[in-house]
């Protein structure tokens, strides 16, 4: 199925009056919409903009509670606080909805249909990468990477898609977050790096790199000097990784169910994409 190919029925046209806090839906054959099961089974036949729109509203959503999260951590009054979990809860509800809501649309393409097998990706992430990433348009996964703002930096017109880079992030943090469990092959991935550049750091492989660091920055170097990175680089570099080599394996997949054969890399350092 094409990416760029909309799904033949059209969106149930809404017409809205509003009337003081109340909101009244005029059309009487809108489906009525009770449960997470029938949202899911009536999103079959959205389109495929109407399924980006509630991707682009649920990312939205998500900051506007932890926004509210936020402020209820804060020192509030009792009764500010019992107002801002209300809307803290309905919030999640919300996004729950927009996960069921577009989770059809990704088991449309089997790339979807893998990633959404994967421990710790879950269906808002792969609509916004089948969005995104176009195998078309990127020669080699080496592409993808410098447009999902992966890439080292060649220069200060380096661009990338900023809403794809925010997706990844997102995912890096996913796998950081389910790390422990033995099923999230990315976090295990995440975990192993993690130990091997840790290694590193303690033999002074990195010591070259934070000198070079320090006179960038304009900073004296003392005698005697840790010449190690910080913990939370190595954290940052080794979810980099984890993210990056899923996004080879997701345009692997991609790649030969666009084009039918396999694709193909000289990159050594590329693990198999795990079997689900």
């Amino acid at each position: 199925m094409d990416k760029n190919d909309q799904k033949t029925e059209s969106p149930v046209s809404i017409e809205t009056h509003v009337n003081s806090d109340d909101l009244e839906i005029e059309n009487p054959d809108l489906v009525d919409i009770a449960t997470l099961t029938e949202l899911e089974n009536a999103s079959v036949h959205i389109t495929e903009d109407t399924i980006f729109t509630l991707a682009d509203v649920y990312w939205e959503t998500r900051a506007q509670r932890r926004l509210v999260q936020k402020t209820k951590n804060d020192q509030v009054p009792s009764r500010d606080r019992r107002v801002l979990e209300y809307f803290e809860k309905n919030f999640l509800k919300m996004e729950n909805a927009f996960k069921k809501a577009v989770k059809s649309y990704c088991q449309d393409f089997e790339v979807g249909r893998w990633a959404l097998n994967q421990y710790g990706v879950g269906p808002l992430s792969v609509v916004r990468l089948l969005r995104y990433i176009d195998v078309k348009k990127t020669r080699s996964h080496e592409q993808l990477w410098a447009y999902a703002g992966l890439a080292p930096k060649s220069g200060p017109n380096q661009t990338y898609n900023s809403s794809l880079k925010e997706t990844c992030i997102d995912l890096g943090r996913s796998f950081i977050r389910h790390s422990d469990k033995e099923d999230c092959f990315y976090g295990q991935l995440f975990n192993e790096e993690l130990e091997r550049r840790t290694e590193l750091n303690e033999n002074g492989a990195y010591a070259d790199l934070v000198k070079e660091e320090l006179v960038v920055a304009g900073t004296r170097i003392i005698k005697d000097q840790p010449e190690k990175l910080t913990v939370d680089r190595l954290r940052a570099q080794a979810q980099r990784y984890a993210v990056k080599i899923f996004l080879v394996h997701w345009y692997t997949l991609d790649y030969k169910d666009t084009y039918g054969h396999e694709y193909s890399t000289n990159n050594k350092n590329i693990v198999p994409i795990p079997v689900v």
